[in-house]
């Protein structure tokens, strides 16, 4: 199995083919190996908590309602990923190989390009935006037999407007009437690149009287920033105690109070 990246949308259901008796390797890049390691334990987190909340208020059909897949299915699904370098062949087996090629949109993403008996296959995965602050821009794909593209904005035109600039407008103007900003953002990549743009704008001069408030367990995971700052091969390592939630973090301002509060929950 090949893996693009660490998002739960592409990553969520692993745990479930390991319970249903999938055994195989599932090659990925390094980074979305330990992003796939958190993400996966959240999920079965979760699965296992609303089934026992199903059953002790007692609205489920089932009897007794069972997670999709649970922490166990989690470690062992974490235990079958490969990681593997970027832009260098990996032998899947069978005559086939893969390599893999940066594709931004997250840490660890990448595009996938597998030749197998003569002909060319390629997955896009999903596509990052070229001149992203914290990820590198998508590389050109020379050529395939077959693209298997995703298009999620394929029929759309970006605003031109720099991210960074079109954040600090609107956290501007929603202060400068005394309002409140409130972000809702993935956990995983946009919490992350907020949080950079909000630095970079404060680094600049620009929202010197704003509070930077993150409320997020898993975006302030520890863990989250190890992999951020130098993503390793640890996935399969021994899984410790689980941690207590991180409590929420605060920016340094020079006012004594906030005038704006960013919030990008779970």
């Amino acid at each position: 199995m090949i893996l693009t990246h660490a998002h739960l949308d592409h990553c969520g259901y692993l745990p479930k083919l390991v319970r249903e008796g999938f055994r195989g390797d599932i090659f990925c890049s390094a980074a979305t190996a330990d992003l796939a390691e958190i993400i996966m334990m959240d999920s079965a987190k979760i699965q296992e908590n609303d089934a026992e909340f199903a059953n002790r208020h007692g609205f489920s059909k089932h009897t007794p309602a069972l997670p999709l897949y649970g922490r166990h299915d989690a470690e062992r699904a974490i235990g079958q990923l490969r990681p593997v370098g970027f832009g260098k062949p990996v032998d899947l087996g069978h005559g086939a190989a893969a390599t893999f090629r940066y594709a931004g949109h997250i840490l660890g993403a990448a595009t996938v390009e597998v030749r197998w008996g003569g002909k060319t296959v390629v997955f896009s995965g999903d596509l990052g935006r070229y001149d992203d602050p914290i990820t590198p821009d998508p590389e050109p794909i020379a050529n395939a037999d077959y693209l298997l593209l995703e298009s999620t904005y394929g029929d759309r035109h970006h605003d031109p407007v720099a991210p960074a600039e079109a954040l600090r407008s609107v956290i501007e103007r929603t202060t400068a009437r005394g309002g409140t900003v409130i972000i809702p953002a993935f956990a995983v990549g946009r919490a992350q690149e907020l949080l950079y743009l909000l630095s970079k704008l404060k680094g600049d001069g620009a929202l010197p009287l704003t509070l930077v408030y993150l409320d997020s367990p898993m975006a302030t995971d520890p863990r989250s920033c190890s992999v951020a700052t130098a993503p390793t091969t640890s996935c399969r390592r021994r899984f410790a105690a689980p941690r207590a939630p991180s409590r929420p973090t605060r920016a340094t301002s020079r006012s004594p109070r906030p005038s704006a509060t960013t919030a990008c929950p779970r």
